[in-house]
């Protein structure tokens, strides 16, 4: 005679989803905060306002994988909207 039963997968209750979602997000918030940090810290490596542009578009660009990143600076003797992308 053949056991007829099925088995369920267990749901986790609402405690443990939150307890999840938690860490997932602690950790997302450390990666981010490392990934900061590096990037400050290759900033800092240079006194020289292009490398550093240069230094912060490549690692923007890399955090957010995205395909392009801009700086732009604002010119204020011109007043807002008028400026240069360096």
């Amino acid at each position: 005679m053949e056991n007829a039963s099925t088995t369920q997968p267990i749901e986790p209750n609402s405690e443990q989803q939150e307890s999840h979602s938690d860490v997932t997000f602690s950790l997302r918030q450390n990666e981010q905060q490392k990934a900061l940090s590096g990037v400050i810290a290759r900033i800092r490596e240079s006194l020289d306002i292009e490398t550093i542009f240069k230094i912060t578009v490549t690692e923007v660009r890399q955090l957010l994988k995205s395909d392009r990143v801009s700086v732009f600076s604002f010119l204020s003797r011109f007043g807002m909207g008028r400026g240069i992308y360096l």
